[in-house]
């Protein structure tokens, strides 16, 4: 399920309440993971939150799983990623990109979890080439 269909527009409200959303999250992931839950971040998720109602569905196998309310943006479905990264232990690894022109959410897959850039071919490099220049101009002026 995708959070538009194919010819879907969206509200103004909508388009407000998913830019609230996005700020939200960014939030919440630059703090570090052992203060998020105390953090003014996570109250300021839990406030938007509340615009992206979930149910719970219980199937007859394998366990119960969290969707969007009937009627209701499917911008909740990014809430029940959220949960399901909290769940598995993996909340850890969602990351904000560390360039300033960027700020992408990214996982983690790297295996020791320490990546800093969405992308090292081109947040990582364009870092990389800044700070290269910038030791050439400081090797210059001495």
């Amino acid at each position: 399920m995708s959070l538009l269909d194919a010819g879907d527009s969206l509200a103004q409200a909508d388009f407000v309440a998913a830019i609230g959303l996005r700020a939200a999250i960014r939030s919440f992931v630059e703090v570090e993971p052992d203060a998020r839950n105390a953090s003014p971040a996570a109250l300021e998720l839990n406030a938007i939150a509340t615009r992206f109602p979930l149910l719970v569905r219980v199937p007859a196998r394998p366990s119960p799983w969290l969707t969007p309310q009937p009627g209701s943006s499917r911008l909740g479905l990014l809430l029940v990623q959220l949960c399901d990264l909290a769940q598995s232990g993996e909340l850890d690894r969602l990351k904000m990109c560390a360039s300033d022109d960027c700020k992408w959410i990214f996982f983690d897959r790297s295996k020791p979890g320490n990546r800093r850039w969405c992308s090292t071919s081109l947040c990582g490099n364009r870092h990389k080439i800044r700070s290269y220049r910038e030791r050439k101009r400081a090797s210059r002026a001495i």
